[in-house]
């Protein structure tokens, strides 16, 4: 084999094209950029189907841990060992916080890198076309009475494993004050949002920020799913947020969504794609 093309092996496509600018050959440089987004691309598509995998053996690994502790669990109480009981408790509680934490904050991770890459505008989107996935739950949601919505609502906040709420009620709504949210209250707390090396804010108003510049990117995608889609999907938020910025939210649940204040209305209302349910075309999507 000629030794330009074995000494071309060890040069990365990126460095070829900044060669081929030095010596002024468009062509070489087209080429070469060409190539390296091809490799760009293959790399990002491999890795998804790492990660999907590894996911999935996660998943059965981790569902095959809790069965078999459940078990031990069980036993334990029927043999009258409460020592035992709270241990094999407690670890699975540990075993469900590793994966758990690891997941949010890779997925927390993923969306501050779409804030800086490609701005509000683009992460706004990506969380609008993922939420298209869950719109058949969120649809079997709006069927629920309030008092329903919010028996799901608790029993999802507090699969988090560190989730502390309470419910507050009121003649209008029921109120899930949370202590601490499970996932970005988890990071807001340990200061995952602050400093030189924090993950994004929302820095602009925009529907994903709740209309308000400074929301963690990673509540973004409860703005969008649970609330911004719904309105626009099924007539009205399921959930009224109400974030302080700095600490875990609040969710507030209308008994009668009617009296949903307008106020927060604006605040999600994306003026491009009027909620389905006031009759008005759902207008174009955004570029």
């Amino acid at each position: 084999m000629e030794s330009e093309r074995l000494e071309r092996f060890g040069k990365q496509y990126r460095r070829l094209t900044h060669e081929a600018l030095d010596r002024g050959d468009a062509d070489a440089a087209k080429a070469s950029q060409r190539k390296l987004f091809t490799q760009y691309r293959t790399m990002h598509r491999a890795l998804k189907r790492i990660l999907a995998v590894t996911i999935a053996a996660s998943i059965t690994e981790f569902e095959t841990r809790q069965a078999s502790d459940t078990e031990a669990f069980v036993a334990a109480v029927d043999a009258g060992d409460l020592v035992l009981a709270r241990r094999v408790l407690e670890e699975q509680r540990d075993v469900h916080r590793v994966f758990h934490d690891a997941y949010v904050d890779w997925f927390a991770e993923l969306l501050s890198k779409l804030q800086v890459e490609y701005g509000t505008e683009r992460l706004y989107q990506v969380l609008r076309d993922t939420g298209g996935e869950f719109a058949g739950d969120f649809a079997k949601w709006a069927t629920l009475t309030p008092e329903e919505l919010l028996d799901s609502s608790v029993f999802l906040q507090l699969c988090h494993p560190d989730g502390e709420l309470e419910v507050t009620e009121d003649d209008e709504k029921y109120t899930i004050v949370q202590g601490l949210c499970g996932t970005g209250g988890r990071l807001l707390a340990e200061g995952r949002f602050d400093g030189p090396d924090a993950l994004a804010r929302i820095p602009i108003a925009n529907p994903a920020s709740l209309g308000l510049p400074g929301l963690p990117t990673y509540c973004a995608h409860c703005t969008v799913w649970n609330s911004v889609l719904s309105y626009e999907n099924e007539g009205r938020p399921l959930w009224v947020i109400d974030h302080p910025l700095g600490s875990s939210c609040s969710i507030h649940i209308y008994k009668d969504p009617s009296r949903i204040p307008e106020e927060f209305l604006a605040r999600i209302r994306d003026e491009r794609r009027q909620p389905l349910s006031a009759g008005a075309d759902a207008g174009p999507e955004a570029d």
